[in-house]
């Protein structure tokens, strides 16, 4: 599964999970509230929100329309050298 609790498929799950903290956070979205739009659990959902685990490509595509970002933008983790 993981290759560590950091890095799945070379991908950075801590943020990732930050991403979809952040996200959540100023949409005032609980994880109750996401799991209910994505037909998921709520464990799965917080899950993501800490870095546990990582949603599948289908349910990365789900949490992108909702929170209305790209897949890139969940999975890619943005630095101030990126941002300027």
């Amino acid at each position: 599964m993981f290759n560590n609790e950091y890095s799945y498929l070379g991908i950075d799950i801590a943020a990732t999970a930050r991403t979809i903290e952040e996200l959540l956070n100023a949409r005032s979205m609980s994880d109750k509230e996401l799991s209910e739009l994505m037909n998921v659990s709520v464990q799965a959902v917080n899950k993501w929100r800490h870095g546990k685990s990582f949603p599948d490509i289908e349910n990365l595509y789900i949490l992108s329309q909702i929170l209305n970002v790209t897949i890139d933008e969940l999975i890619i983790p943005v630095t101030v050298h990126d941002a300027a």
